[in-house]
């Protein structure tokens, strides 16, 4: 019995230890849940059958990007007129004290003047001299699923992407300035090459559909979700029409883009790079 008595005084100390345990955790010991940052918004993946886009929407999902103070940066830009006028994200080129793009392994040219968009991540800056490419700039129906074809220098190195486009955004940039804009979110389907591991160098470089015509402007990236997000097109036509540089037109010379294909992008990008019209912009800060 004396056994039987001390088998049971045992339990009931151990249920009482384990409930006693129980509470406290509840009560005081509970760590608090993570707080939730949410960088990107879950965007549905491409779909099979394709569906126009449709214009920009107060509910359309928003997301944040940080901007920090100036410093020596690079980035990509393109031209987009004859008369020596490039194209670039403005976060590349606002509060430099100079901007110049890299003609030679160790040469810059330094840029003349600056336009900046108030409301939205894009920049025009000027050099002396013609460009010897342009590439068209030009409103087009977008549809959920398309392709998209991206280039420039991350992280100072050539890179190409194939991407699909997944919708729209708002993209609400804090730091050195604020803004909030509508952009156009893409999922990174293939990129050469393979191990790129940063997309920032990127900013500025043009995103090209089928065509060869510029839809976007890069603007911010996650490389970890592969996606990308660009200057919407009506932003891009807004910015010529305010600098007075609607009249870009169609590329000179013209551009084969025989090449512009899944499978072959990587040959058009080449060309691309050998006739510098998308190059490195470098950001000097004094």
């Amino acid at each position: 019995m004396a056994l039987k008595w001390k088998r049971e005084l045992l339990a009931l100390v151990l249920i009482l230890t384990f409930a006693g345990l129980i509470g406290v955790a509840d009560k005081s010991m509970r760590r608090p849940l993570p707080q939730r940052i949410v960088e990107l918004p879950p965007f549905p993946p491409p779909p099979t059958v394709f569906r126009g886009l449709d214009p920009p929407a107060p509910g359309d999902p928003a997301y944040k990007v940080k901007i920090d103070g100036p410093r020596d940066s690079r980035g990509t830009a393109f031209p987009i007129h004859r008369d020596g006028h490039w194209m670039t994200a403005r976060h590349v080129v606002d509060s430099c004290d100079r901007i110049g793009i890299l003609s030679g392994r160790k040469k810059i040219r330094w840029a003349s003047a600056v336009a900046i968009h108030a409301n939205a991540d894009l920049a025009v800056f000027s050099m002396r001299g013609s460009a010897p490419l342009t590439l068209p700039v030009d409103l087009r129906p977008l549809e959920r699923g398309q392709k998209g074809f991206g280039f420039g220098f991350p992280n100072g190195k050539w890179a190409q992407l194939h991407t699909l486009l997944l919708g729209r955004a708002r993209q609400h940039t804090a730091g050195r300035y604020r803004l909030v804009e509508p952009v156009l979110v893409w999922s990174v389907h293939t990129s050469v090459p393979s191990n790129i591991k940063t997309l920032g160098g990127i900013s500025g470089g043009p995103m090209l559909d089928t065509s060869g015509t510029v839809i976007g402007v890069h603007s911010a990236s996650s490389r970890r979700r592969g996606r990308l997000m660009t200057v919407a097109p009506i932003t891009l036509l807004s910015m010529l029409n305010e600098i007075g540089l609607a009249d870009a037109g169609a590329p000179r010379p013209p551009l084969d883009v025989v090449d512009l294909a899944e499978t072959r992008f990587p040959r058009f990008g080449d060309s691309l790079r050998r006739k510098r019209a998308v190059v490195p912009v470098v950001c000097d800060v004094f």
